[in-house]
């Protein structure tokens, strides 16, 4: 699918198996938009179908240009804070995905909170001329390390957030541990609060530092001689 970004608009051109499809199938069906989100599209006249404004009842050919009103100017919700060796992943028009270190909140917890890793992203996006709601995926604790997921606008906000509901973004944990293991297998009983990752097979995680919780088992990876 060919797509492309000028100023504050998506395009799309469209494909053949969006044939027959009408503006309004691809809103509500292959992207899901919400209810509300469309609304805001049809009283601001976000949605353009060959650069105007047209029915969504419209039906669509290949090759036909879908537009959409996107990338539009917001506040940061948070201070940009330079912080340096700030790691990017990936970056696109729609989503970045940053390293967050050891020892870094990933968001501010209170109010004018610095030193966090959306404080760093949102500098990063003021650097760079990116002016939207600095917006995460998801968390991690502070003393774990991994990747993070920002949108960069509120239709790939809304994407992210049911896919992660959906379990279709899924987070590896691994644990870096010491002496010998001598079986495959093991039940682990840890806090939620764990220095390092841990890869779990099944089971789940829930916000309570006092309690055990039974997170699966983990299996010991070969050890390097």
């Amino acid at each position: 699918m060919l797509t492309k970004r000028f100023g504050e608009w998506f395009e799309v051109l469209v494909p053949s198996d969006w044939e027959t499809m009408t503006i309004e199938d691809v809103l509500k069906n292959v992207w899901a938009v919400p209810k509300q989100m469309l609304h805001h599209f049809r009283m601001d006249k976000a949605v353009k179908f060959n650069g105007e404004t047209k029915s969504w009842n419209t039906p669509l050919k290949q090759n036909d240009k879908l537009q959409v009103r996107l990338f539009v100017e917001d506040d940061f919700g948070v201070q940009p804070e330079f912080i340096e060796d700030l790691q990017i992943l990936f970056e696109d028009d729609h989503l970045l995905i940053a390293n967050k270190p050891s020892g870094m909140e990933t968001h501010p917890n209170e109010e004018n909170q610095l030193g966090t890793l959306a404080n760093a992203v949102a500098y990063h996006f003021q650097a760079n001329g990116v002016y939207t709601k600095v917006r995460h995926i998801h968390r991690l604790d502070r003393d774990t390390t991994g990747a993070v997921i920002f949108a960069k606008h509120k239709l790939a906000s809304a994407i992210l957030d049911r896919r992660l509901e959906k379990r279709e973004i899924k987070r590896t944990y691994v644990a870096l541990v010491h002496g010998i293991i001598k079986q495959k297998k093991e039940p682990l009983m840890l806090p939620l609060v764990v220095t390092g990752i841990i890869q779990l097979e099944e089971g789940y995680l829930r916000q309570d530092k006092k309690q055990l919780r039974n997170l699966g088992s983990f299996k010991p990876s070969k050890r390097k001689k």
